[in-house]
């Protein structure tokens, strides 16, 4: 027998097929933890831009209008397709903001109908992807100034299992629960502003 012979014996290719494997493992993990990364940044930018769009948008509502500013309300519609759905809803001047809590319904409607709850849907503009929820939106009275108002949107997005708390709305600043192996998360963005009406 030739012992001279080139090539490798079976316990070298064992090894490094066992070094090759561990290599492409971190590799993998390395990967999916980018991953992850990625959407959760991914999620938290989304739920904050649109959450500062939304008060934006109700700001220059405010500013521009000068008209009375109705508290949020409830009422139901099918604005949304559900028939009968609770909505909570307020009225700056000629536009409306109808949301569903815990959704991602909330709607804003130009109208001159003022803050009828029936309104056609057909002009109105979605504020929210899929991906985020409304939480809560508030619009409440300055101390004594009727034309001071202090503007509160909170917007979350991620995993609902993070997200729900036993009666299915988000009820907290941060999110709920744990995941042990870190493939679930999830982003919230609350914002305030005080803004005049001109």
């Amino acid at each position: 027998m030739n012992r001279n012979s080139s090539g490798f014996t079976i316990i070298e290719l064992l090894l490094a097929m066992t070094f090759f494997s561990f290599v492409m493992i971190a590799a993998i993990s390395g990967i999916i933890f980018v991953n992850q990364l990625y959407f959760k940044t991914r999620t938290t930018v989304q739920a904050q831009s649109t959450a500062r769009s939304i008060l934006e948008n109700i700001e220059q509502s405010i500013r521009s209008s000068g008209a009375i500013i109705s508290p949020v309300s409830t009422g139901t519609t099918d604005i949304f397709g559900t028939p009968n759905e609770a909505v909570e809803f307020t009225c700056i001047g000629a536009e409306r903001y109808t949301f569903v809590r815990g959704t991602s319904k909330m709607d804003r409607d130009v109208s001159s109908t003022g803050c009828a709850v029936d309104i056609d849907a057909s002009d109105n503009v979605s504020l929210l992807n899929e991906a985020l929820t409304i939480q809560d939106l508030s619009i409440t009275s300055v101390g004594n100034a009727s034309d001071t108002y202090q503007v509160e949107v909170f917007i979350a997005g991620g995993s609902e299992e993070l997200l729900a708390s036993g009666n299915g709305i988000f009820d907290g600043t941060q999110c709920s629960g744990s995941v042990e192996d870190g493939s679930q998360f999830c982003a919230t963005a609350r914002l305030k502003a005080i803004v005049s009406a001109r």
